[in-house]
Protein backbone atom coordinates (compact mmCIF):
# COMPACT_ATOMS: atom_id res chain seq x y z
CA UNK A 1 0.00 0.00 0.00
CA UNK A 2 1.53 3.32 -1.39
CA UNK A 3 2.13 5.82 1.79
CA UNK A 4 0.29 8.88 1.72
CA UNK A 5 2.19 12.55 1.39
CA UNK A 6 1.42 15.84 1.42
CA UNK A 7 2.38 18.01 -1.34
CA UNK A 8 2.80 21.30 0.72
CA UNK A 9 4.93 19.40 2.85
CA UNK A 10 7.45 17.88 0.02
CA UNK A 11 7.64 21.00 -1.30
CA UNK A 12 8.42 23.06 1.87
CA UNK A 13 11.30 20.34 2.92
CA UNK A 14 12.38 20.92 -0.39
CA UNK A 15 12.42 24.78 -0.37
CA UNK A 16 13.87 24.81 2.91
CA UNK A 17 16.81 22.48 2.34
CA UNK A 18 17.49 24.18 -0.88
CA UNK A 19 17.30 28.06 1.41
CA UNK A 20 19.50 26.34 3.94
CA UNK A 21 22.24 25.13 1.37
CA UNK A 22 21.97 28.76 -0.50
CA UNK A 23 22.21 30.08 2.81
CA UNK A 24 25.78 27.85 3.83
CA UNK A 25 26.59 28.15 0.98
CA UNK A 26 26.48 32.32 1.03
CA UNK A 27 28.50 32.14 4.59
CA UNK A 28 30.92 30.29 3.32
CA UNK A 29 31.37 32.83 0.22
CA UNK A 30 30.90 35.68 2.86
CA UNK A 31 33.45 34.55 5.11
CA UNK A 32 35.94 33.51 2.44
CA UNK A 33 35.36 37.56 1.29
CA UNK A 34 35.61 39.12 5.02
CA UNK A 35 38.72 36.91 5.15
CA UNK A 36 40.23 38.31 2.73
CA UNK A 37 39.24 41.94 3.21
CA UNK A 38 39.85 41.76 7.06
CA UNK A 39 43.16 40.29 5.90
CA UNK A 40 43.99 43.07 3.41
CA UNK A 41 42.62 46.11 5.66
CA UNK A 42 44.81 44.94 8.62
CA UNK A 43 47.90 44.90 5.94
CA UNK A 44 47.24 48.13 5.65
CA UNK A 45 47.17 49.10 9.03
CA UNK A 46 50.28 47.84 9.77
CA UNK A 47 51.79 49.91 6.54
CA UNK A 48 49.79 52.54 8.03
CA UNK A 49 51.65 52.32 11.34
CA UNK A 50 54.87 51.72 9.50
CA UNK A 51 54.65 54.61 7.93
CA UNK A 52 53.85 56.50 10.33
CA UNK A 53 56.65 54.93 13.25
CA UNK A 54 59.17 56.07 10.18
CA UNK A 55 58.34 59.94 10.08
CA UNK A 56 58.29 60.41 13.98
CA UNK A 57 61.24 58.39 14.16
CA UNK A 58 62.83 60.58 11.13
CA UNK A 59 61.33 63.93 12.33
CA UNK A 60 61.57 64.16 16.05
CA UNK A 61 64.07 61.05 17.32
CA UNK A 62 61.26 58.99 18.92
CA UNK A 63 59.82 55.52 19.13
CA UNK A 64 56.62 54.94 17.52
CA UNK A 65 54.92 52.08 19.58
CA UNK A 66 51.62 49.98 18.87
CA UNK A 67 49.40 48.11 21.59
CA UNK A 68 51.45 45.71 24.01
CA UNK A 69 50.90 41.88 23.48
CA UNK A 70 49.19 42.04 20.21
CA UNK A 71 51.61 43.85 18.29
CA UNK A 72 55.02 45.32 18.27
CA UNK A 73 57.27 47.17 15.81
CA UNK A 74 61.22 46.99 15.64
CA UNK A 75 63.06 50.21 14.20
CA UNK A 76 66.81 49.59 12.70
CA UNK A 77 68.23 52.73 12.76
CA UNK A 78 71.96 52.33 10.77
CA UNK A 79 72.04 48.31 11.39
CA UNK A 80 71.50 49.17 14.91
CA UNK A 81 68.22 47.48 16.56
CA UNK A 82 66.77 50.75 18.37
CA UNK A 83 63.54 48.43 19.68
CA UNK A 84 63.17 45.01 19.18
CA UNK A 85 60.44 42.78 18.11
CA UNK A 86 59.98 38.90 19.28
CA UNK A 87 60.37 37.64 15.60
CA UNK A 88 64.12 37.77 12.86
CA UNK A 89 65.01 40.87 11.20
CA UNK A 90 63.11 40.84 7.69
CA UNK A 91 65.14 41.36 4.57
CA UNK A 92 62.86 42.27 2.14
CA UNK A 93 60.18 44.68 2.16
CA UNK A 94 56.17 44.37 2.50
CA UNK A 95 53.98 42.46 3.98
CA UNK A 96 55.29 38.54 5.13
CA UNK A 97 54.03 35.71 7.24
CA UNK A 98 56.90 34.63 10.09
CA UNK A 99 55.85 32.03 12.83
CA UNK A 100 53.09 33.61 14.48
CA UNK A 101 53.20 36.86 13.26
CA UNK A 102 52.02 38.77 10.23
CA UNK A 103 55.22 41.73 9.65
CA UNK A 104 55.04 44.97 7.46
CA UNK A 105 59.14 45.93 6.51
CA UNK A 106 59.47 49.43 5.07
CA UNK A 107 62.57 50.88 4.56
CA UNK A 108 63.78 54.48 4.39
CA UNK A 109 64.88 55.18 0.70
CA UNK A 110 66.97 57.91 1.91
CA UNK A 111 68.99 56.42 5.10
CA UNK A 112 69.43 53.27 6.41
CA UNK A 113 66.42 53.42 8.91
CA UNK A 114 64.39 50.39 9.01
CA UNK A 115 60.65 49.63 10.74
CA UNK A 116 59.30 46.41 10.89
CA UNK A 117 55.72 46.19 12.20
CA UNK A 118 53.59 42.93 13.14
CA UNK A 119 50.43 41.42 14.43
CA UNK A 120 50.23 38.33 16.47
CA UNK A 121 47.99 35.83 14.10
CA UNK A 122 46.23 34.72 17.23
CA UNK A 123 45.07 38.37 17.12
CA UNK A 124 44.25 38.15 13.61
CA UNK A 125 42.33 35.31 13.71
CA UNK A 126 40.57 36.30 16.61
CA UNK A 127 39.42 39.22 14.89
CA UNK A 128 38.24 37.44 11.83
CA UNK A 129 36.31 34.68 14.21
CA UNK A 130 34.20 37.56 16.06
CA UNK A 131 33.68 38.95 12.83
CA UNK A 132 32.62 35.58 11.26
CA UNK A 133 30.45 34.81 14.92
CA UNK A 134 28.51 38.33 14.20
CA UNK A 135 28.08 37.62 10.58
CA UNK A 136 26.15 34.14 11.27
CA UNK A 137 24.76 35.44 14.32
CA UNK A 138 23.11 37.93 12.17
CA UNK A 139 22.21 35.59 9.40
CA UNK A 140 21.12 33.28 11.33
CA UNK A 141 17.53 34.86 12.59
CA UNK A 142 17.04 34.60 8.82
CA UNK A 143 17.54 30.86 8.55
CA UNK A 144 15.17 29.96 11.51
CA UNK A 145 12.51 32.06 10.02
CA UNK A 146 12.64 30.65 6.12
CA UNK A 147 11.07 28.12 7.43
CA UNK A 148 7.48 29.74 8.43
CA UNK A 149 7.89 31.87 5.22
CA UNK A 150 8.10 29.31 3.15
CA UNK A 151 5.56 27.58 4.88
CA UNK A 152 2.87 30.08 4.44
CA UNK A 153 4.28 30.86 0.61
CA UNK A 154 3.45 27.14 0.11
CA UNK A 155 0.27 27.16 1.64
CA UNK A 156 -0.97 30.48 0.15
CA UNK A 157 0.17 29.40 -3.18
CA UNK A 158 -1.40 26.12 -2.66
CA UNK A 159 -4.60 27.61 -1.19
CA UNK A 160 -6.64 27.33 -4.82
CA UNK A 161 -5.82 23.87 -4.60
CA UNK A 162 -7.35 23.13 -1.54
CA UNK A 163 -10.40 25.65 -1.98
CA UNK A 164 -11.13 23.46 -5.28
CA UNK A 165 -11.02 20.37 -3.19
CA UNK A 166 -13.71 21.54 -0.57
CA UNK A 167 -15.69 22.18 -3.37
CA UNK A 168 -15.66 18.47 -4.44
CA UNK A 169 -16.15 17.20 -1.06
CA UNK A 170 -19.47 19.17 -0.78
CA UNK A 171 -20.75 18.46 -3.91
CA UNK A 172 -24.13 16.06 -4.48
CA UNK A 173 -23.09 12.23 -5.53
CA UNK A 174 -26.19 13.69 -8.26
CA UNK A 175 -24.78 16.42 -9.24
CA UNK A 176 -23.04 15.40 -12.61
CA UNK A 177 -22.96 18.85 -14.05
CA UNK A 178 -19.66 20.49 -15.23
CA UNK A 179 -16.93 21.35 -12.51
CA UNK A 180 -16.25 25.04 -12.34
CA UNK A 181 -12.76 26.21 -13.56
CA UNK A 182 -11.33 27.72 -10.58
CA UNK A 183 -8.20 29.84 -10.53
CA UNK A 184 -5.91 26.61 -10.50
CA UNK A 185 -2.55 27.12 -11.17
CA UNK A 186 -1.02 25.52 -15.05
CA UNK A 187 0.23 22.14 -13.33
CA UNK A 188 -3.21 22.01 -11.66
CA UNK A 189 -5.42 23.49 -14.59
CA UNK A 190 -5.43 19.66 -16.40
CA UNK A 191 -7.42 18.30 -13.13
CA UNK A 192 -11.44 19.87 -13.75
CA UNK A 193 -10.96 19.76 -17.15
CA UNK A 194 -10.38 15.86 -17.24
CA UNK A 195 -12.89 15.73 -14.43
CA UNK A 196 -15.25 17.27 -16.39
CA UNK A 197 -14.41 15.31 -19.35
CA UNK A 198 -15.16 12.53 -16.95
CA UNK A 199 -18.93 13.84 -16.18
CA UNK A 200 -19.39 13.72 -19.52
CA UNK A 201 -18.60 10.14 -19.84
CA UNK A 202 -21.04 9.33 -17.29
CA UNK A 203 -23.94 11.55 -18.34
CA UNK A 204 -23.40 10.11 -21.41
CA UNK A 205 -24.34 6.62 -20.07
CA UNK A 206 -26.40 7.52 -17.73
CA UNK A 207 -28.30 8.72 -20.53
CA UNK A 208 -28.05 5.69 -22.95
CA UNK A 209 -29.21 3.73 -20.33
CA UNK A 210 -32.38 5.94 -19.91
CA UNK A 211 -33.04 5.88 -23.34
CA UNK A 212 -32.77 1.95 -23.61
CA UNK A 213 -34.64 1.52 -20.62
CA UNK A 214 -37.42 3.68 -22.44
CA UNK A 215 -37.36 2.34 -25.77
CA UNK A 216 -37.60 -1.18 -24.27
CA UNK A 217 -40.39 -0.02 -22.11
CA UNK A 218 -42.19 0.70 -25.06
CA UNK A 219 -41.21 -2.17 -27.23
CA UNK A 220 -42.37 -4.13 -24.47
CA UNK A 221 -45.61 -2.61 -24.01
CA UNK A 222 -47.19 -3.08 -27.71
CA UNK A 223 -46.87 -6.66 -27.60
CA UNK A 224 -47.98 -6.66 -23.67
CA UNK A 225 -51.12 -4.74 -24.91
CA UNK A 226 -51.92 -6.80 -28.37
CA UNK A 227 -51.47 -10.27 -26.11
CA UNK A 228 -53.79 -8.64 -23.50
CA UNK A 229 -56.38 -7.42 -26.37
CA UNK A 230 -56.47 -10.88 -27.54
CA UNK A 231 -57.16 -12.44 -24.30
CA UNK A 232 -59.89 -10.58 -23.88
CA UNK A 233 -61.23 -11.35 -27.21
CA UNK A 234 -60.67 -15.16 -26.74
CA UNK A 235 -62.43 -14.88 -23.00
CA UNK A 236 -65.63 -12.94 -25.07
CA UNK A 237 -65.97 -15.52 -27.30
CA UNK A 238 -65.87 -18.25 -25.21
CA UNK A 239 -68.38 -16.48 -22.86
CA UNK A 240 -70.35 -15.80 -26.16
CA UNK A 241 -70.16 -19.68 -26.99
CA UNK A 242 -71.11 -20.59 -23.40
CA UNK A 243 -74.20 -18.43 -24.13
CA UNK A 244 -75.48 -19.93 -27.08
CA UNK A 245 -74.87 -23.25 -25.69
CA UNK A 246 -77.67 -22.71 -22.47
CA UNK A 247 -79.58 -21.04 -24.94
CA UNK A 248 -80.11 -24.32 -27.14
Amino acid sequence: MTRPWSLRGRLVRRVVLGACAAWLAGVALAATVISHEMSELMDDSLEASARLSLSLYRGAGQVGTLAPGDSAIRIIDGGVSVTDAPWAPVTADGGQDLPGWRVFRLADPAGDLVVEVGHTTAWRRDELRESLTWLVGLMLPVLLAAPLAIRGAVGSALRPATRFAGELRRRSAQDLSPVATPDLPIELAPIPRALNGYLDTIRARIDAERQFATNAAHELRTPIAAASGQAQLIAAGLADDAAAGRLA
